[in-house]
């Protein structure tokens, strides 16, 4: 992770070398920060778009199967446990962070505009082998069931994302402004 940052870091200075005034130096890492922090934000915003989408699709269930719902509910987040807790979701999750945190770090690329990293063979897999040992075969052919637990799991495999991509671009920013301290001195 200190590695990623490190080299963005020395891409984003290296890249102002001799071409720019110091004080010119210091707009650009500024401008370049402001960029991240809005981007960071954004990243907020969609989180809290997913989180709306999967408590709708939570009161869809709770409104179709009023007997089964706290049963099915405490269902889908053990399932949803077991699916991070495995090897193939931090496999996708290092992949998918590894992919967009230097897209936004980097070469300023928007949230809005980043690539969806679909879960590959082996991750889909071990979804549908942990729903199926989870939560009744009769539920899971019910697409509002389904539909809450994608949302769900939509939801979490984002937050967990972002929360890993703003921990790498705040380690950035303080390289940067480590930098910008040296063009003051």
């Amino acid at each position: 992770m200190k590695k990623l940052c490190l080299i963005a870091a020395a891409v984003v200075t290296a890249s102002l070398g001799g071409m720019y005034s110091d004080a010119e130096k210091r707009i650009l890492i500024q401008e370049k920060l402001n960029f991240i922090y809005s981007q960071v934000e954004e990243m907020g915003r969609v989180n809290a778009k997913n989180k709306c989408i999967y408590k709708q699709a939570q009161e869809i269930v709770r409104y179709k199967l009023p007997e089964q719902y706290n049963t099915l509910k405490q269902q889908i987040k053990a399932a949803l446990e077991q699916i991070v807790a495995s090897q193939e979701f931090v496999n996708y999750h290092q992949y998918s962070v590894m992919l967009k945190t230097p897209l936004l770090g980097r070469d300023n690329i928007e949230v809005k505009d980043m690539p969806i990293v679909r879960p590959d063979h082996a991750f889909a897999k071990k979804i549908n082998e942990i729903l199926a040992a989870t939560i009744p075969v009769a539920l899971l052919e019910r697409i509002e069931v389904l539909s809450c637990f994608e949302s769900y799991l939509n939801y979490k495999m984002d937050l967990i994302d972002s929360q890993f991509m703003v921990a790498k671009l705040k380690a950035l920013e303080q390289e940067m402004l480590a930098y910008v301290a040296t063009l003051e001195n």
